[in-house]
């Protein structure tokens, strides 16, 4: 009885197993993917270096179209890239120490 289970078994891990020659093809060539630098204005932080120095309440204060970030200083935060967004690093006094997109 369990011979017949056994076979089964190992018929379909022969199957599901890689074949020899899928492997001799060689390492598939990845997709070229664009390089994000963060030294492109992609959100305009540019328009906003006039806010570094300027506390916190200034920041607050920004009723903007666009994605906006807050971020304390020694705060966590995503590494999630989104080059729309303007990201506002605070110092430890909460004044604007950076303005930057991502």
């Amino acid at each position: 009885m369990t011979r017949p289970i056994f076979l089964t078994l190992a018929a379909a891990l022969a199957l599901a197993a890689p074949s020899a020659r899928a492997q001799d093809a060689g390492p598939e060539t990845p997709e070229a993917v664009p390089e994000l630098s963060g030294s492109e204005d992609t959100c305009g932080a540019a328009g906003f270096q006039g806010l570094v120095g300027q506390p916190r309440a200034v920041v607050d204060a920004l009723e903007l179209a666009q994605p906006m970030r807050i971020v304390p200083h020694d705060g966590m935060v995503t590494m999630d890239f989104r080059p729309d967004r303007i990201n506002f690093a605070l110092t430890e006094d909460a004044r604007v120490e950076a303005v930057t997109c991502g």
